[in-house]
């Protein structure tokens, strides 16, 4: 599941403009999911996917603040110093999947 909502995440991001330039990009011993490029500035992407169940499921109860600070070390290092992280959530239920994208991310 995690490898279908990393592509539909692509897909969803290049359709509002970003620059795809990587998938499951490792740096060191972590991986970032989406590397993409937004006006001109790099931009790490974490992608959780979640079945969803219940209302109160949401990937972004997934997404730590010590996943976010090694996606950040991975994009500064990738970047040279530079660049952003940013989250994409995808809930999937029987009406099919609904896309969030959380820019600047930040907890």
């Amino acid at each position: 599941m995690a490898r279908f909502g990393e592509w539909l995440a692509a897909r969803f991001l290049a359709g509002r403009g970003v620059s795809i330039i990587g998938r499951n990009v490792r740096v060191g011993r972590s991986e970032i999911d989406v590397v993409g490029e937004v006006r001109g500035r790099p931009v790490a992407f974490e992608v959780k996917t979640v079945v969803v169940r219940h209302p109160s499921d949401d990937g972004i109860y997934q997404v730590s603040s010590d996943k976010l600070a090694a996606v950040r070390r991975g994009i500064r290092e990738l970047s040279r110093g530079a660049g952003r992280v940013d989250v994409v959530t995808i809930g999937l239920d029987e009406d099919g999947a609904a896309i969030r994208w959380i820019r600047d991310a930040r907890w």
